[in-house]
């Protein structure tokens, strides 16, 4: 089975929506599920809670304010390639879960 798909979502549910509807093997489409689920909806998110630990320590308070998280603005999901459902050589020429932030 060749397969190719390409798509461009603004939100997770619209990134999900449009996997489901793409024509591609069942493990290709977990392998693009398992990607998305692992992008983070702002590039901060894992320093948040540090740059609360920061405030609390006065003089940089101001420069943590200062410091605007970017945020999600879209995930482009791109593949293509052939799996062969005999047993045959199979292969994955694209591969591409890139998330943009502003």
């Amino acid at each position: 089975m060749s397969y190719s798909f390409a798509f461009f979502a603004t939100d997770m549910h619209s990134a999900r929506r449009k996997l489901h509807e793409a024509y591609a093997p069942a493990g290709v489409k977990a392998l693009v599920e398992c990607a998305l689920n692992a992008i983070p909806q702002s590039a901060g998110q894992g320093a948040c809670g540090q740059a609360d630990d920061n405030r609390k320590q006065g003089p940089q308070q101001e420069v943590n304010h200062a410091i605007r998280m970017p945020l999600f603005r879209g995930v482009l999901v791109e593949s293509n390639g052939h799996i062969d459902e005999n047993g045959g050589r199979s292969g994955i020429n694209v591969f591409r879960v890139e998330p943009f932030y502003d």
